[in-house]
């Protein structure tokens, strides 16, 4: 799971649990979660735990439960091998949990930074990660198969409102789609300078839009 750094209106109290957080990960001591069960409405669930890294960044802490600690995850290269699908069951328990979306968004934040790469929003608490090859149609949990944008930004990506295409990292709009000011999109497309998702994951997302869109390239609209 991901914990994020806590913001109270006691900040001391703050930096003595994020130290405190700090300390667990330097010695390798185990910590105790608790949280709501999910079987009993109104229980709560004890769970032991291990600090695997912390984002001072994005303000974010990795924990891995499990009765022995775990590595922290290995950033990927970008000229390291990359696969945008893999295979996964569909209709399993494991599929309907999305195993692994934890350290997948402690990656994608750890990759790209605490920012919607389309609005500069730095609100961490309203920042997602979604997959660009989705995850429901296979999609790796690799950080390379992820971007950062605020929760508006997220879904009218998955509303097919736009795309990214390959060869530019530019947005382009559907026809009918809003403009990138009735979304508040105030970028023209991805950063050009830092780490990029990789293609192959950019490319499969393309070819789908414009294939579920029934549209040409040329009928996609830029930013303006």
């Amino acid at each position: 799971m991901v914990y994020s750094y806590p913001k109270t209106l006691l900040p001391s109290w703050d930096e003595n649990q994020i130290a405190a957080t700090r300390n667990a990960a330097k010695l390798g001591i185990p910590i105790f979660v608790i949280g709501a069960s999910p079987v009993e409405r109104g229980k709560k669930r004890v769970r032991l735990g291990w600090v695997v890294e912390l984002d001072d960044r994005a303000g974010q802490v990795l924990i891995n439960f499990g009765e022995e600690p775990a590595h922290p995850p290995a950033q990927p290269a970008d000229e390291d091998p990359f696969l945008a699908t893999v295979s996964r069951a569909a209709g399993t328990a494991e599929t309907r949990r999305r195993v692994g979306q934890g350290r997948f968004r402690y990656q994608v934040l750890g990759r790209y930074g605490p920012t919607c790469m389309l609005c500069g929003m730095r609100v961490t608490e309203l920042l997602e990660t979604p997959h660009i090859v989705p995850y429901a149609n296979h999609g790796t949990n690799d950080p390379r198969n992820g971007v950062v944008m605020c929760s508006t930004h997220h879904r009218a990506f998955d509303a097919d409102f736009f795309a990214i295409e390959p060869a530019s990292m530019a947005l382009r709009f559907a026809p009918a789609a809003p403009s990138a000011g009735d979304l508040r999109i105030t970028e023209s497309g991805l950063p050009r300078t830092g780490p990029q998702p990789h293609a192959d994951a950019v490319k499969w997302r393309w070819a789908g839009w414009l294939n579920r869109l029934r549209i040409r390239p040329e009928q996609t609209r830029a930013m303006g």
